[in-house]
């Protein structure tokens, strides 16, 4: 669920995160923010951005899933 950048940092697969949205819940999480976590010597950073906002959106529309 996530790829190398480079040496030591990875990111969360933002494709991955949406099919969770897929999945045919009710009521889902609506994680509208960037976090970089560390994690031993690794550090994986979520990148959340304006347009992957949009895109979240519009797929929790499209589902009707309410956000909580």
């Amino acid at each position: 669920m996530v790829r190398s950048i480079e040496s030591g940092l990875d990111e969360a697969i933002f494709e991955e995160r949406l099919k969770g949205i897929e999945a045919g819940a009710d009521i889902a999480t609506f994680d509208a923010h960037s976090v970089l976590a560390c994690v031993g010597n690794r550090e994986i950073v979520v990148n959340t951005s304006l347009t992957r906002c949009d895109i979240m959106a519009k797929r929790f529309q499209k589902t009707s899933i309410k956000p909580e």
